[in-house]
């Protein structure tokens, strides 16, 4: 379950890369991420199961990005990962250079009514430029 769990993120963090494409219309993939710094948002602390696999895919990743771009992580704990999602759907750049692992309860956090969401979790996963 946990390698599914794995590989549903990596698709996600791939397609919000690969969809997140919007501010570099008329530019080529690579001279879009040429000389960027790519910031990966964790919303655990570190050292936790999230840190970890986005540390691990995050170092690869990374690799295979035309352009290959600096990465950064960036760990935003609190709140089981809803200030992170906060800081990534209301104040971080929107161009695909901010990427995000959050918390996979976060929906249902939302849905219960539980959480000062300021953004829509069903959006979560998708490109919402």
């Amino acid at each position: 379950m946990k390698a599914r769990s794995t590989f549903l993120w990596l698709a996600s963090l791939w397609g919000m890369l690969l969809a997140g494409q919007s501010g570099a219309v008329g530019q080529g993939v690579a001279d879009f991420y040429r000389n960027k710094l790519i910031t990966l948002v964790i919303g655990t602390g570190p050292g936790g199961a999230y840190d970890i696999n986005g540390r691990l895919i995050g170092r690869h990743i990374f690799q295979h990005i035309p352009g290959t771009p600096k990465l950064v992580i960036q760990n935003i704990p609190g709140a089981g990962s809803i200030q992170a999602g906060n800081y990534l759907f209301s104040i971080a750049s929107q161009d695909g250079t901010v990427l995000g692992n959050i918390l996979n309860t976060v929906p249902l956090v939302q849905v219960l009514g539980q959480g000062q969401t300021q953004f829509d979790a069903a959006k979560i996963g998708r490109a919402h430029v």
